[in-house]
């Protein structure tokens, strides 16, 4: 591999001198080459235009600035509707929770709505960013479909788990915090 890669580096470097040493007279001699298109270009009565065109290079930067232009405008427009979906999904998120939460009189459930619902619809979207992940990472020959699904299913179930029991930890601080720190102290007059 190294050898070949220095045999090409010498050929490149062999033709680098080739070519820069034609234009001295006096180390080399130039070489007479026929060329034919150049011979059937001046039959044809063509002359090569070799003065600058300035017309063309602010054609060509236009044009460059038009499609980048174009590309920022269009990766703005996808930032703003992947904002608005994710505002969307939590929004949508949060009311439930609420009215499951009103409906059953009980802030408790509300909560756990939140927490479960949450990690549900989050953990299925990382679930299929890291199921695809996986795959390509192992070069493993899936569908985009299957990625879809698995990952899906995969990130659901995880999500889930993960806001069940983010939940039961956050009602056992709250039990714990509760009962250290706002119960009243035993009333002295009553004993």
């Amino acid at each position: 591999m190294h050898i070949k890669l220095l045999k090409l580096l010498l050929l490149i470097v062999i033709t680098c001198i080739a070519l820069t040493s034609f234009g001295n007279d006096t180390a080399v001699q130039k070489l007479d080459v026929y060329d034919t298109t150049q011979l059937a270009l001046d039959a044809g009565g063509y002359k090569p235009d070799d003065e600058f065109n300035i017309f063309l290079l602010l054609f060509g930067t236009a044009a460059i600035c038009f499609m980048a232009g174009f590309f920022l405008l269009g990766l703005l427009v996808f930032i703003v509707l992947v904002a608005l979906i994710i505002g969307f999904v939590s929004i949508g998120v949060i009311s439930t929770s609420a009215l499951v939460g009103l409906y059953n009189k009980s802030f408790t459930s509300g909560f756990k709505t939140l927490f479960l619902t949450g990690g549900t619809i989050f953990g299925s979207i990382a679930g299929i960013f890291l199921f695809g992940l996986f795959t390509l990472m192992l070069d493993l020959q899936v569908s985009s479909s299957t990625i879809t699904v698995a990952g899906g299913i995969i990130g659901a179930v995880t999500g889930c788990l993960v806001g069940y029991t983010s939940f039961m930890l956050v009602r056992r601080t709250l039990k714990y915090i509760h009962s250290k720190y706002l119960q009243s102290p035993p009333d002295q007059n009553n004993q």
